[in-house]
């Protein structure tokens, strides 16, 4: 009778061990599984930054050249407003010299 209360107690003790090894299998696997999908998000997130870096340089790049642009036509206005000013002199100089001429 101790045998017998024995050997069911090794059968429950190796069922219950079957039945945690099961377990810890399948959650194991979850894991890995986890651990992909978390390589994955990962790479995808390091990708997109990778590309939202390289817009910006693209960005950064283009907003020096406009600023470039803008000084150059600010220069350019500038040069015009003087020549107007020495046109608008010689202009207002020879007006002066017909009149006395008149």
């Amino acid at each position: 009778e101790e045998l017998q209360r024995l050997r069911e107690d090794l059968e429950q003790t190796q069922q219950s061990s079957r039945k945690a090894h099961h377990a810890v299998s399948k959650l194991e696997a979850a894991q890995k599984q986890q651990s992909i999908t978390d390589q994955a998000a990962t790479r995808k997130l390091e990708d997109r930054c990778l590309q939202l870096e390289h817009y910006t340089e693209i960005a950064e790049a283009k907003r020096m050249a406009a600023t470039e642009e803008v000084r150059a036509m600010e220069a350019a206005h500038r040069k015009l407003n003087q020549e107007m000013h020495q046109e608008q002199a010689a202009a207002r100089q020879a007006h002066t010299q017909l009149e006395r001429l008149s």
